[in-house]
């Protein structure tokens, strides 16, 4: 038997509670689609890590988000939204 440990902090409740909100997927389906150039994340997934940088950090920004993701979402094991 293998036990991991993991961190536990606000980042990967917040998530999953938008997750089981379904707010990506009430986004997504009010919103037209991207146009075609578009590549990467939904505009449901988008306003899941928008809103989570937000709460977490008691920030607007959006100037801010992109240095938050690469620090704190990209090299976590949680990067998943």
């Amino acid at each position: 038997m293998e036990i991991t440990s993991e961190r536990i902090d606000d980042i990967p409740v917040i998530v999953e509670w938008l997750k089981q909100m379904e707010l990506a997927i009430c986004i997504d389906q009010k919103l037209k689609e991207p146009h075609g150039n578009h590549e990467g994340l939904s505009y449901g997934q988008l306003s899941v890590l928008l809103l989570t940088y937000i709460i977490t950090q008691s920030d607007h920004r959006l100037s801010a988000v992109e240095p938050w993701v690469e620090a704190f979402l990209l090299q976590s094991p949680y990067a998943q939204i």
